[in-house]
Order: structure tokens, then sequence, then C-alpha cells
């Protein structure tokens, strides 16, 4: 009988123990997202109740595309996080965001209201064919009546009339059912949600000595996000001060909703290679190929059927410019010096990257079908993932006020300088839908002091455009991004704000003003083509007028150009640039003057070419 009861308590702790080490499941919130460049670091919490001695606990429902290095649990309380590992769950499948389930419940209605009215249409369409196979009226012994006949006459053609309305009737409503069924479809393949993919689930394993309510901080990097800075460059006249707001474009696809969290922007990138670079020998030798410079490329992208995808997301490789794919599938992005590359991104689809070559780029996304395998990961201490989070806050607040007269009005951010980037924490709660579309996020305002100027080169283009030079702005923490201008309350189009290819004065281009008007016209009377001996002496003059139509007086900055000879048997004399500013090694010629009013101005461009007469050279 003791040995009964004896194992019988034995069977009751080992199924009590069992039960207690079994995975409990935890119900956590997103609240904190700080989103790099590319890829996003989202933080969790959880409140969880605790038994004495060892307790499994189990995130369920984390996107699948996570970086399991990046994985960190922090608890608040008296418990001892003791391991935490990873793993993918092919059952539990991730959960649809609310959009795409009900486009796809209005999707399954739609095709059952489609069955029905196809059903209805081969109802009348039998109808048809009965009435028709049963016309015949009389028989060879006994002939019909008139009146008979034209009742039957009359019935006929009424039903078949009927019948015809109906069939049409139905044949209209199955038609925009279609049209519907397709533009749903389009959506949810903009959406790109797939319906198999599976989902990440993280166990942490806990110690407590005691019972008690605690509370667990999960952070880990999704590599599915990222943001693009953009402008809005005001300037009301020439009279005023700059005035830039510094925007950042979000975008998610992790697959969970970023819901009211608490949002910071930094300028940092975690998938950026962090090694230093080694610089190798430069060979130089003949016939080497050179690069047309392209500034603005354009084009459509589609999927491999054709059909175009919408919200792509398109980014110059290197740099942080970056534009989407509109509705119908097209884009245009202007492109820096030096730029090689291009970068196309959607979800559900192979990332392409594409040599710039040309000013029309189309591009055709290929699926994503790479086989997802299962990772573990075990062995995150305590001591390491606290003092990693505990640092997260660690900084300097910036104070560029007090360096330079530019004034910075915080919109919802407040920034901190770090030692490798920046960070801007906005002030308010904000929601970012798993969607891949931009979102705009207004950081900061900065009102910056600035020298206008107008510039022109007539030799490319005879329009003039206003610039706004500004000094000190490297306190601004600025990156290269597309701008949108305004100048004296109207929208002017885009530039680039490029800081890359800038000293200690950020140059902005403001757009063009049609009330400067300039022409170059070749002066045929000074221009003339002579034979000395074995060369020849080309002469070329060019006059350059320019008038302001504005109400007040300007500064403007002209540049031309004379050739640069390669070789010792060209030579190259300019005779006439008059008040200009000359760099002989480029051939560059550069005038600054204000200019009044209503008033005008001439320049004139000299120059003579003496080279071999045996030798052909293009002097236009």
């Amino acid at each position: 009988m003791r040995i009964t009861l004896f194992l019988l308590s034995v069977i009751v702790s080992i199924t009590h123990l069992k039960g207690a080490n079994d995975p409990k499941s935890v119900s956590s919130k997103i609240e904190e997202v700080t989103v790099f460049l590319e890829g996003a670091q989202i933080t969790r919490s959880a409140s969880v109740t605790l038994s004495n001695g060892v307790t499994n606990l189990i995130f369920k429902e984390i996107p699948v595309n996570i970086n399991v290095q990046s994985i960190q649990v922090r608890g608040e309380g008296n418990f001892t996080v003791l391991s935490v590992s990873h793993s993918l769950n092919y059952f539990d499948q991730q959960q649809k965001r609310k959009e795409v389930t009900e486009l796809e419940d209005q999707q399954k209605n739609i095709g059952a209201q489609i069955e029905i009215e196809n059903n209805t249409l081969a109802v009348y369409q039998n109808e048809e064919i009965l009435l028709l196979e049963n016309k015949k009226l009389g028989s060879e012994q006994q002939a019909i009546k008139m009146t008979d006949l034209k009742e039957a006459a009359d019935f006929f053609r009424s039903r078949l009339l009927e019948i015809k309305k109906k069939q049409w009737e139905v044949t209209q409503s199955i038609r925009k059912l279609q049209e519907q069924q397709t533009r749903i479809n389009a959506q949810l393949t903009a959406l790109k949600t797939s319906k198999d993919q599976p989902s990440s689930e993280i166990m942490v394993t806990v110690s407590s000595k005691v019972a008690i309510i605690g509370r667990l901080l999960l952070s880990y990097l999704v590599n599915d996000a990222g943001w693009l800075p953009s402008y809005d460059v005001r300037v009301k006249d020439i009279s005023h001060p700059v005035s830039i707001t510094y925007k950042a474009n979000v975008f998610q696809n992790t697959g969970e909703e970023w819901k009211n969290v608490k949002l910071t922007i930094s300028t940092g990138n975690p998938s950026q290679n962090g090694a230093k670079p080694t610089l190798n020998p430069w060979y130089l030798g003949y016939n080497q190929p050179s690069v047309r410079q392209v500034t603005s490329v354009s084009g459509h992208i589609t999927d491999l059927d054709g059909a175009a995808l919408p919200g792509v997301n398109v980014i110059v490789k290197g740099t942080t410019i970056g534009t989407t794919t509109n509705a119908s599938g097209y884009y245009t992005i202007l492109i820096p010096s030096g730029a090689t590359a291009l970068s196309a991104s959607f979800i559900g689809y192979e990332t392409q990257e594409l040599a710039i070559r040309d000013a029309m780029m189309n591009i055709t996304m290929t699926p994503d079908i790479a086989a997802l395998n299962e990772v573990v990961v075990t062995g995150y201490g305590t001591d390491k993932v606290s003092k990693s989070l505990a640092g997260k806050a660690a900084g300097i607040t910036s104070d560029s006020q007090k360096k330079n007269k530019a004034q910075i009005t915080p919109i919802v951010a407040t920034q901190q300088a770090k030692q490798t980037n920046v960070e801007f924490k906005i002030d308010i709660p904000y929601t970012i839908p798993a969607d891949g579309k931009q979102y705009a996020v207004d950081m900061q305002e900065y009102s910056a002091p600035a020298y206008y100027e107008y510039y022109c080169a007539p030799k490319l283009d005879n329009d003039v455009f206003l610039t706004a030079r500004i000094t000190d702005w490297e306190e601004y923490n600025l990156l290269e991004g597309e701008a949108n201008l305004f100048f004296e309350g109207m929208f002017l189009g885009k530039s680039l704000l490029d800081v890359h290819n800038t000293n200690d004065t950020l140059t902005l281009s403001l757009g063009r003003d049609k009330n400067i008007t300039v022409t170059r016209i070749k002066g045929k009377d000074f221009s003339s083509k002579q034979l000395l001996g074995s060369n020849n002496k080309d002469t070329r003059t060019w006059e350059i007028t320019i008038r302001n139509k504005k109400p007040q007086s300007v500064n403007l900055v002209i540049e031309d150009q004379f050739p640069v000879p390669t070789t010792k048997e060209v030579e190259v004399v300019h005779t006439e640039t008059k008040g200009a500013e000359v760099e002989e090694s480029t051939g560059k010629i550069r005038w600054k003057f204000a200019l009044a009013s209503a008033q005008s101005k001439k320049l004139e461009v000299k120059y003579e070419v003496k080279y071999p007469k045996t030798q052909r050279i293009v002097l236009e």
C-alpha cells in the first residue's frame, strides 16, 4: 500500500513539473520602433505572471523576416532571464492585415454572385432554345387557325424579347462584377501578402525564486522597413531666409502594423558594411570608356506577366535618394553625380539592382520563392542584453543654435546626436501600416539665412536658376534627398539636395525664373577660319545678353567656357573675357555682377584655336 501511494505521488509530481515547464504564451504589444535607413528595431513589452521556479514563455506572431542575431530580452522584476531561442512556426500563419482579409471576403462574395448570374443566364438561354425548338404549330392533317397563329406569334415575340432583355441585363451584371473582381485582384497583388508565410516564435526561459508579476522587453531587427529623407524648401522672397522642412518617408512590409508607437528616426544603417575599405592600385591605360552622366531616370515597373506594380521602392544605390512607383507602375527619380546603379524592392519580389545606363529604365520584378529554413538561437545572457538596451537612450543633445544664426524649430521630433548617427525622437505616437507605402513624418524645420544669386550657363540652357547658398549647414545633419521647391507661394518642381558635393557652403537650386532672360548668339562678323602655313586658325565669338525684368536688383553668375587642348599641336588663346574669372585648367569662364531692375548687360566670349590642317576639330 505504501509503495502504491509513493508511486502515485511521484507520478503526480512529474505531471505537475511537466505542466509547469510547458511554454506559456505571452501577449505583447509594440511600444517603440527605431527606423533606420534600412531596417528597423522593434521593441515589444509584455506583462508576465511567473511562478516559483523555471518558466518557459513564448512570444508568438513575430514577423518571419527578422535578424535572429539582433534578438534581445530584458526583464524588469526580481527574476532572471536564462535563455532565448528563435524558431519558425509553419502551422500558425502570420495574421493577415485587416485590409487584406476584407478584400479576400469581397473577392469570395463577388465570385459567388458571378456564379449565380451565370446560372441565371444559362436558364434564360435554355428557355430560348426550348421556345425555338417548339415553334412549329399545327400538323399536316389539321391547319392552324389565323387567330391561334396570331396569339402564338404574339407570345413568341413577347417572350423572346423578354428573354433577350434578361440575358443582356445578366451579361452586363456579370461584366461589372468581373471588373470589380479585377480591381480587387490588382489591389491584393499590390499588397502582396503571402497566405502561406510562417511566423516567428521567440521562447524566453526565466527563473524566479518567488511568484511575481514582471515585465519583459523584447527587441529585434526587421529588414523590410526603412525611411527616405525628403524636404520642402520654401522661400517667401529673396529678402527672407530659407525655410527647410526635414521629413522622413517611412515604409515597412514587416507583416505587423505599428499602431500608435513611439517612433524614432535614425540616420544609422545596420545593414551597411562596417569594415574600412582598402585602397588598391589604380592602373591607367588607353581607350578608357567614357561614361555619360544621367541626371534623371524614368521607367515602368511590372511583374513577369506585364502587370504594373504600384508602390515599388526605387532607390539610387549608395544614397538616400528614393521614390515609389505610382498607381500605374511608373516612376521618375533624380540622379546625383557619380551614381552608378538603381535598386528596386517590393514585398514578395526579389530586389533588383540595375546599372544606370540611360534616362529610361524599365524593370521587371521576379517573385521571391526562396525557401525559409528554420533557425534556432540560444544562449542570450541577461547581463549582455541588459547592457545593450540600457545604452539605447544615451546621447548628446545637439544645440546648433549656439554655433550659427539659423533657427531650428522642432515640429514633432527631438534631435539627438550620437557617435555615428543622429536620431530624431518623434514626440507624438505614429501608426505605420505594413503595406509598403511611404508615410511622411515631419521631423524638424530650419530657418537658415542665405545668400541668393541667379545662375545661368547659356551654352547648356538659356533659363536662369535661383540658388540659395547656406553656410554652416553641417549643423543641420541633412542627408541627400529629393526636395520640393516653393518660391513666392508657388510650387516650382523638384530638385536634389546634394550634401556630398559641397564644402563649407550648401547650394540649393530653387528652380527656374522666367523673369530674367538670357540669349547666347554666335557673332558671325567676328568668327572666321584661316589657313596659316600647315595650320588652321579658327576664331569663335559668342555674344551673351542678359535682361532683368524683375522689380528689384539681382545678383547674377554667368558661366561659359573655352576649349582646353589635350595635345601640344593644338593651341587655344582666349582673347575676350572682360570682367570674368578664368580657370585655365578647366576652361571655365565666370562673370559675377549685380543687374538692376529693367536693365540689360552684354558679355562676349572670344577665342582662337590653332591646329594642324590635316586634323579635324569640332569647335561648336
